[in-house]
């Protein structure tokens, strides 16, 4: 093994501990959404996904 190449310390593991919070946050930011949307739902129903123009190209 190359000894300026070793990932086996704790200094290779600190990009994923310094970033490892987001996700928890994007979690809760998200479940507080949803629960946020059945309690009060939209009023207006959302709009189609297909295109209802045909592109002239």
């Amino acid at each position: 093994m190359d000894p300026f190449e070793q990932r086996d310390c704790h200094r290779s593991n600190l990009p994923a501990m310094t970033k490892a919070f987001l996700g928890g946050m994007i979690r809760d930011i998200l479940a507080d959404h949803a629960h946020s949307l059945a309690e009060f739902p939209p009023r207006q129903s959302g709009g189609t996904v297909t295109p209802s123009r045909t592109n002239p190209d």
